[in-house]
């Protein structure tokens, strides 16, 4: 951990990049040979911050030898991660990436996905961009991923950024609009279906309500308790004042002791809250390390569409509406604007009713 925070500054520039690499390999291989598991994450990312130093200076056989060491050594959970590094490697040496998409176990669409946005994202090749948002957008169109709204989103801007027709935008807009809209119908059509069974059918306007009252007993046995609570035995005061003395002078003395033994108990607890205090500080690092991985995990694993709409839905077509009243003209256009500002009204409505 030391070593990534003297690195971290230092990955910004491929001037400084170049110094990290001997640090790196030699921690990258001696994590390897003890087969650390404790944070796979973070092994995976000194593997990040290496691949990122050696494509630098384009040494891909450097990052191919890398990446065989690296797949034994991390577990499979993470491989998925390993796997985008080399099909960058692949795309950035101009190779065909489909057939190693092909050898790659992963039955997980958002993570094949996933794998193919990342080499949209870093391709330095407009063609290999197009085809890996197509890729995308098919694998979580056809495993109904609710992902692909956001995708099909990410495309549309991508084609007006790079001369493609608006035509094209918009129909990637209003594809990822009608997946949502659909949802939207759907919960409609129940809601309906609902308040018609409940006026319609099965409802024959007779009841019965059963009324409890309170016998009252509850508050005497209060009363009762409180009284009881109230009285109490007295000893008469007989006693001599040399009795009295005497027992004051044993309450002096057990106070003592007392005193002495609450000091070592004390000594003794506050030895066992240091020790409790750094259990819990390594239980809680383990925690938020184990909260972390199972966030990252469910962030890859695949969902199914919400059978209604939330406040993010709301947004998006929000969003997809605004974008549209940019491309179309006339009363399009027009319908475009109302049907974005409609749907910021239903994004603020629901986010209210969650509160």
């Amino acid at each position: 951990s030391s070593l990534w925070n003297v690195a971290l500054p230092l990955m910004h520039s491929a001037d400084t990049r170049r110094l990290l690499i001997g640090p790196l390999t030699v921690a990258t291989q001696a994590l390897a040979a003890v087969k650390y598991a404790e944070d796979p994450f973070f092994f995976v990312g000194l593997y990040r911050a290496l691949f990122d130093c050696y494509s630098d200076a384009s040494q891909w056989d450097r990052i191919h030898d890398m990446l065989n060491e690296a797949f034994p050594a991390i577990p499979s959970t993470c491989h998925r991660r390993l796997w985008a590094l080399r099909m960058l490697a692949l795309s950035r040496q101009g190779k065909n990436v489909v057939v190693a998409m092909g050898k790659m176990k992963e039955s997980q669409a958002k993570a094949q996905a996933n794998i193919w946005l990342v080499l949209a994202g870093a391709s330095s090749r407009p063609a290999d961009q197009f085809g890996a948002f197509t890729k995308a957008i098919d694998i979580l169109q056809n495993a109904e991923q609710p992902e692909v709204v956001e995708v099909r989103m990410q495309f549309a801007d991508w084609l007006l950024r790079n001369g493609y027709d608006s035509v094209e935008a918009n129909e990637q807009l209003a594809a990822a609009a009608d997946l949502l809209m659909e949802v939207e119908e759907e919960s409609e059509e129940e809601d309906e279906d609902a308040v018609d069974d409940f006026y319609y059918g099965g409802f024959d306007g007779e009841g019965s309500e059963d009324h409890s009252q309170s016998d009252g007993k509850s508050f005497a046995g209060r009363s009762q308790k409180s009284s009881r609570r109230g009285g109490g035995s007295q000893q008469p005061p007989s006693e001599s004042g040399r009795s009295r003395r005497k027992s004051r002078r044993d309450d002096g003395t057990r106070s003592a002791t007392g005193r002495s033994r609450a000091g070592s108990r004390g000594s003794r607890s506050r030895k066992s809250a240091t020790a409790r205090s750094r259990k819990s500080s390594g239980s809680s690092r383990q925690t938020s390390q184990r909260s972390k991985e199972s966030k990252l995990k469910k962030a890859e694993e695949d969902e199914e569409l919400a059978s209604q709409l939330y406040a993010h839905h709301y947004d998006a077509l929000c969003r997809i509406y605004a974008a549209r009243s940019r491309l179309d003209r006339g009363p399009e256009m027009h319908g475009a604007l109302l049907g974005a500002s409609h749907f910021a009204v239903r994004f603020f409505v629901s986010t209210v009713e969650l509160a």
